[in-house]
């Protein structure tokens, strides 16, 4: 009995310090990460963005402009033979024009894609300040991205929303992370996005490339030439046009 209760100490011994280790190994890998891209203070200093350069989709080169506001404002437009598409959310209302797809009027997006708007982040990546947030996150092993070997953490949103985030070993770069699809034809299907070519951009450091891929096929591409901080945008620019 005195062996089994020996035995039993050990186990929960080691298994406290096997979490302890993986807790303080998440919050080293973390802490030299914000080293990297600037932490929560730096980011909160960024204010509204205005990003120029090229979409690259099934072949075709695109001329592209995206504006970006806090919290989670958003505005695309894309130049597509002198037609011009947006995508945009103002905050509560996703909405686009599409005139490649037939749309001659601004139309408003679902609940679906509404509620996809909303959540996502526009500067900083869920990551930084993740715990303010609401999130959890947890060292969950390695893996080697395109011949990178990366640290893997995964993430859960405050509203149950998984990610993975691959972060390099060497430089502590963020190279991918992993979504899952959760609406349309490709549902339940891994979403990939690689980020490389990063700069300076108001003392954080933002990817100026950026590529979704779907099993292992690419989706879009976009190539940032310019982007500005904390440009003057009003907010009429993110709003459904009226009438």
């Amino acid at each position: 009995m005195r062996k089994f209760l020996l035995l039993s100490a050990l186990s929960l011994s080691i298994s406290a310090f096997s979490n302890l280790t993986i807790a303080q190994s998440l919050d080293d890998i973390l802490q030299n990460y914000y080293e990297v891209i600037g932490d929560a203070d730096d980011w909160a200093r960024l204010g509204n963005l205005r990003m120029t350069g090229t979409a690259l989709a099934q072949g075709f080169s695109i001329p592209m402009t995206m504006h970006q506001a806090r919290p989670n404002k958003m505005r695309m437009e894309m130049d597509i033979q002198g037609q011009k598409m947006i995508q945009a959310f103002d905050g509560e209302t996703a909405w686009g024009l599409n005139p490649m797809a037939g749309q001659t009027e601004p139309t408003k997006g679902t609940d679906e894609e509404n509620k996809q708007s909303a959540a996502q982040s526009v500067f900083e990546d869920e990551l930084v300040n993740y715990q303010e947030k609401g999130h959890t996150a947890q060292l969950d092993g390695t893996e080697e991205i395109e011949g990178t070997m990366c640290f893997r953490v995964a993430l859960t949103k405050k509203d149950g929303m998984k990610m993975t985030y691959f972060i390099d070993q060497e430089t502590y770069a963020l190279v991918m992370y992993r979504t899952a699809l959760d609406s349309g034809p490709m549902k339940g299907q891994a979403i990939e996005s690689y980020l490389s070519d990063y700069q300076e951009v108001e003392g954080v450091m933002m990817p100026h490339s950026i590529e979704q891929k779907v099993s292992g096929m690419t989706m879009w591409k976009m190539v940032v030439d310019r982007m500005e901080a904390n440009v003057d945008v009003s907010d009429d620019l993110f709003a459904f046009p009226k009438g």
